[in-house]
C-alpha cells in the first residue's frame, strides 16, 4: 500500500520550492521597471545556465560535444525556456506578479 501522507520534511521542500518559484515573478516585475522584456529573459536564462553548468561538473558529468547535440539543445531551449519566459515577462507588463504566478 502506498503512503499518501506527506512528512514535515516534504512539506518544507514543497513550501521552499513554491517560495523560490514565486519570487521569480516578483523579480521579473522589478526588473521590468528599468529593462525591456528580452534583457530580463536573457538575464534569467543566462543566470540559470551559469548556475547549472558548474553543477553538471560537480555531479561528475561533462557537457556533450558535437554540433548536432548543441543544435538540439538550442531548439529545446527556445521552445521550453526562452519562448515561455518571454511571454510570461511580456505579460507581466500589464498583469501583477501575484496573478502571473498563479496563472
Amino acid at each position: 500500500m502506498i503512503n499518501l501522507q506527506m512528512t514535515l520534511r516534504e512539506w518544507a521542500f514543497l513550501l521552499s520550492l513554491a517560495a523560490m518559484w514565486s519570487v521569480s515573478y516578483l523579480f521579473n516585475k522589478i526588473a521590468l521597471t528599468g529593462l525591456p522584456v528580452l534583457p530580463v529573459v536573457a538575464g534569467r536564462v543566462g543566470f540559470a545556465a551559469l548556475a547549472l553548468v558548474p553543477l553538471v561538473y560537480l555531479a561528475g558529468h561533462r557537457l556533450p560535444g558535437g554540433i548536432r547535440v548543441w543544435l538540439v539543445f538550442l531548439v529545446m531551449a527556445l521552445l521550453n525556456n526562452v519562448t515561455p519566459f518571454t511571454l510570461i515577462v511580456a505579460g507581466q507588463q500589464w498583469v501583477d506578479s501575484g496573478l502571473a504566478a498563479i496563472l
